[in-house]
């Protein structure tokens, strides 16, 4: 059987903080090192659209923004020489206890054997839990 190389996963949760703090937290991509706790370095492009990043397991993605509203919405697209490249759509919502965040991931696994092991240890899902779990630890928490 083979499994699709695409998969989407989508996550949200309720922070208790300002719709403007939790947008500024997520696209001040310069201090993402500071509250992810998975990033060992950040390298912004000149044009400040773009950024490379590598995690502290070495791998190294580069990112592109594909849409940003003020407040409200902010659109990447990432590749990897690892063999996988996608998107994360994230909004924010205004709520009674501060936002929602809602972040939505597309990601395509081109090797088979990758996407299998991506399947069976759910990375996508932890991934998306494991950035949320820092975002509320930095906004809420600082």
């Amino acid at each position: 059987m083979l499994l699709p190389s695409q998969v989407t996963a989508s996550r949200s949760a309720e922070l208790k903080a300002s719709q403007a703090r939790v947008f500024q937290t997520v696209t001040n991509i310069e201090e993402q090192t500071e509250w992810r706790k998975d990033i060992k370095s950040v390298r912004v492009h000149p044009s400040g659209k773009s950024w490379t990043e590598e995690t502290t397991a070495g791998t190294i993605i580069d990112f592109e923004v594909r849409h940003k509203e003020q407040n409200v919405r902010f659109d990447i697209e990432f590749v990897s020489k690892q063999g996988f490249s996608g998107s994360w759509v994230r909004v924010f919502i205004p709520s009674s206890n501060g936002t929602m965040v809602q972040i939505t991931e597309t990601i395509e696994i081109q090797n088979p054997i990758f996407r299998v092991m991506s399947r069976i240890f759910g990375f996508t899902d932890k991934f998306i839990d494991t950035y949320l779990t820092q975002l509320k630890e930095a906004v809420e928490n600082r």
